[in-house]
């Protein structure tokens, strides 16, 4: 499954698709060129296993870095959010293990593997590179681990119900060192101090993005916002006892 993984999809990987928040050309970033360059150089040389070989020839150079920051993000904050290092670390390095699919082979995916595509997915198969990588991260052996393939499904959109694990890697994935766009400096503060309230702003600054971009906000996104409003209002309702 693994050949022809590294295809095109007539935009560069690492641009803003309709997939997640605004994210500039990876380069342009928190840190300083030369800091980054010696970043993927130190990771280069100790990259001796099979799995960091592999995964850096379907990810490519760019989005190896992304994935190495989420990782490395997910796998600090883990004790704050209640995951386990282990599990945060390879969920991040996973979650975009789809991400360079041809949108025709992501539809062709998803119809192998009786995922059912929605309207939103049918029209912009970037959305399904969570769903389908979850399915090639198990084919492949990768991963069995149910809680980190639900993690890489849903990191795209949100979900009702996500997980501690789904919670940190959708935050991860918004505020690794490759992100730069405003407000992304609170939003990293909050993931290491208040990880509830940074779920919600994360849900409410990807929601407000794509509509100011004009583009389709999937309903998972909105419910998954809702979802978590209404848990934090009634864990903070009074419960009438007097």
């Amino acid at each position: 499954m693994a050949r022809g993984r590294q295809r095109q999809t007539g935009r560069p990987a690492h641009t803003t698709g309709h997939d997640g928040f605004k994210s500039t050309p990876m380069l342009k970033i928190g840190l300083t060129d030369i800091e980054r360059q010696v970043h993927l150089l130190m990771i280069t040389i100790f990259m001796d296993d099979s799995f960091l070989n592999g995964l850096h020839r379907i990810l490519g150079r760019e989005r190896f870095a992304h994935s190495c920051g989420v990782a490395t993000i997910a796998r600090d904050l883990a004790p704050a959010w209640g995951v386990a290092h282990d599990k945060a670390h390879h969920a991040g390095w996973l979650h975009d293990y789809a991400r360079n699919l041809p949108e025709s082979e992501l539809l062709a995916l998803a119809e192998k593997f009786a995922y059912p595509v929605d309207l939103l997915e049918q029209r912009y198969p970037i959305l399904l590179h969570g769903a389908v990588g979850a399915f090639l991260v198990q084919e492949s052996g990768l991963s069995n681990d149910r809680e980190i393939l639900t993690a890489i499904r849903r990191h795209v959109t949100g979900e009702c119900g996500m997980t501690s694990l789904d919670q940190l890697i959708f935050v991860a994935d918004m505020i690794e060192p490759g992100r730069c766009y405003e407000g992304v400096d609170r939003l990293r503060n909050l993931a290491a101090t208040d990880p509830k309230q940074a779920l919600i702003n994360a849900l409410q600054m990807k929601i407000a993005y794509l509509e100011q971009s004009g583009a389709s906000v999937h309903p998972r996104t909105t419910a998954a916002l809702r979802d978590k409003l209404l848990s934090d209002s009634r864990k903070v309702a009074p419960s009438g006892e007097s």
